[in-house]
């Protein structure tokens, strides 16, 4: 995520290192794929974003002084970005930039992060924080509560009634949504005939009912998605995988990504139906405000992946270390 730096268009048509990203839409045991189409990069990518309907700043860091620039899309001329001297960031409510990792509470502006085997939340106005240990995984719910890790079980933390600041106060009314050992007895992972321990280590919400997490059990990662609908919550395993990293959520929660060990991209809805995407050299993603997009930055600079039938534009040759969309 990250301003305008050292950003170049080359000359001539660009070599597609992410060549081929989107497979197709390829639902579970349902029909055959829509075939996905390209559209190439030439020497100025604006035609082609602008075409596409693509619009919007992209704030990104420059990959040698990690300095944040910006560009304007679809014309791809430097605007203005805040101060950031970090290569990898967080971007939250009107625009505000924090560390790799912070998550915010929408609209109020709670920040959090897991750090050092716990979790610190800040609340910027009263400019006070206090730290939860152990604890990982921080996530906010939509209604403003925390949700985090702590000892294997998924927890939500919210404020009790009191005079005292809500931050003093948050933490102590809390309730478990899973424990680690239900976690596993819900969610057996494949690859072994006796359930392996689930180890969360990253979530977020996709409703006000639904999160996703993604965990390790062994020698592998998978996705799971939890249903807190009902009293016990429901478990279903989307994906399994040697490596998952960087799980991004779309801003209403329809979409879901995230990186595999090879550094390609899966893709899913909020049902669990798989982008089936090929990639290499990912380092950082991005989703549209409206969802309809996810910037995908790779070897060959940033390619614009059609979230509704897997369409691709680009890549425009942007050289950054991490990417954020407003």
């Amino acid at each position: 995520m990250s301003r305008l730096g050292t950003f170049a268009l080359v000359g001539g048509v660009v070599i597609l290192a992410l060549a081929a990203l989107v497979d197709a839409l390829v639902a579970r045991n349902g029909p055959e794929p829509l075939a996905a189409t390209t559209t190439e990069a030439t020497d100025d990518g604006a035609p082609l974003l602008a075409e596409a309907g693509i619009d919007g700043r992209l704030l990104y860091t420059t990959p040698d002084d990690c300095r944040m620039e910006a560009v304007e899309l679809p014309t791809l001329q430097p605007v203005e970005a805040p101060a950031w001297a970090t290569c990898a960031f967080s971007l939250g409510p009107g625009s505000t930039v924090a560390p790799e990792g912070t998550v915010f509470e929408r609209p109020i502006g709670l920040r959090a992060q897991e750090l050092g085997g716990g979790v610190d939340v800040f609340d910027p106005a009263v400019r006070r924080g206090r730290r939860f240990e152990p604890a990982r995984a921080p996530a906010f719910h939509p209604d403003g509560t925390l949700t985090l890790v702590r000892r294997g079980a998924i927890l939500t933390l919210w404020a009790c009634p009191g005079r005292a600041p809500a931050i003093d106060r948050l933490g102590r009314c809390r309730s478990t949504i899973l424990t680690e050992r239900k976690l596993t007895s819900l969610a057996p992972v494949s690859v072994d005939p006796e359930p392996l321990r689930l180890a969360v280590e990253t979530l977020a919400w996709l409703d006000e009912r639904r999160l996703v997490a993604l965990a390790q059990a062994g020698a592998v990662h998978v996705l799971l998605s939890i249903d807190t609908r009902e009293a016990e919550p429901g478990v279903e395993v989307w994906f399994e995988e040697e490596s998952l990293r960087m799980l991004e959520v779309s801003p209403r929660g329809r979409f879901v990504s995230a990186v595999i060990a090879t550094g390609q991209l899966a893709i899913f809805d909020d049902q669990g139906i798989m982008l089936g995407v090929r990639g290499a050299q990912v380092r950082a993603t991005a989703w549209s405000p409206d969802e309809r997009w996810l910037a995908v930055l790779g070897g060959g600079g940033v390619l614009f992946v059609d979230s509704r039938d897997g369409a691709t534009v680009g890549p425009v040759p942007l050289v950054a270390r991490d990417l954020a969309w407003d």
